[in-house]
């Protein structure tokens, strides 16, 4: 994407790497470890919002142990995303990738449970966290995430000296890996598939905003769903009702239960391909939730 300054804006979020240990660090290790942590950041960013431009910039180095700043810098058109504070959503989801990898201890997870956006991961100790349903299916999927984070800890398994890991963010301790730790943090656990081009998952039972019906025809209609969708009306039973006039009180604000399919395709580095994610409501699992405030619908 090339980027003209007077049509991209900036959004920006910094973030704290402590490499614990002696003051000094082992250039290797650093440079290997940094490139995982870029990987994984520019991973995540290509895969939720693919017109954009990322780079991460070192503002900051403290000693006593060894501290780096890092500012996540994303270039975007509002026009074409007009979403603020794109850069600490990424920040959030790599912390959310960081603490999932960090809960299985090196091994497939014993089961996921799915309800509506969370998703219940439980380990082979039988531990349960809970994650947002969207950023753990990302996860799993897609072993871009998973090995770029283990070629974070990679280099520091190797490094007598580094004692610990840690991310600090708005001034708290958010990620904390100690060196027993590295061993399981340099373990791939999502293994890349040979040729796979395609993808799909199911959430059972979400709750999406409407933002745009097709109330006569078949076309897709348009949701909230992180950022706007378009998905294709498979629940034909619905479709009948709606075209027939039973089902009326569809607008902008509402929230229809449905179950959604997602389709998307990677290439051969399991990265995806963008602009070919699909979306599909197989079913409409009940009624219609109007909004309590009546101004959501004339702002939404």
């Amino acid at each position: 994407m090339k980027k003209d300054k007077n049509k991209f804006n900036e959004s920006k979020c910094n973030f704290i790497l402590k490499y614990e240990g002696e003051d000094g660090i082992d250039a290797e290790t650093l440079s290997f470890s940094l490139n995982g942590v870029v990987k994984t950041i520019k991973s995540i960013t290509s895969n939720e919002y693919p017109d954009t431009h990322t780079k991460l910039k070192i503002i900051k180095l403290e000693r006593g142990s060894f501290e780096i700043t890092l500012s996540t810098v994303i270039s975007y058109a509002p026009a074409l995303l007009p979403i603020a504070d794109i850069a600490i959503k990424v920040i959030h989801n790599y912390l959310s990738y960081m603490n999932i990898k960090h809960h299985l201890h090196g091994q497939q997870p014993k089961n996921i449970k799915y309800e509506n956006n969370n998703a219940k991961i439980i380990n082979r100790d039988n531990v349960t966290i809970i994650e947002n349903a969207h950023i753990t299916k990302n996860y799993f999927e897609n072993c871009t995430f998973d090995n770029s984070i283990s070629d974070t800890f990679n280099p520091l398994l190797k490094d007598v000296e580094r004692t610990g890991f840690q991310i600090i963010h708005d001034n708290k301790i958010k990620i904390d890996i100690s060196k027993d730790e590295f061993n399981n943090m340099s373990t791939p656990v999502i293994e890349k598939e040979k040729n796979y081009q395609k993808k799909s998952n199911t959430i059972e039972n979400i709750e999406l905003a409407l933002k745009k019906p097709d109330l006569l025809g078949d076309s897709k209609w348009s949701f909230i769903f992180d950022k706007i969708i378009e998905a294709e009306i498979e629940d034909k039973e619905f479709l009948d009702k709606v075209h027939s006039g039973i089902i009326r009180n569809l607008y902008a604000g509402v929230k229809i239960p449905v179950k959604l399919r997602i389709e998307k395709e990677f290439n051969e580095e399991g990265l995806l391909i963008k602009d070919t994610e699909k979306y599909f409501v197989e079913k409409v699992n009940g009624d219609i939730i109007e909004p309590q405030d009546r101004q959501i619908k004339l702002n939404f």
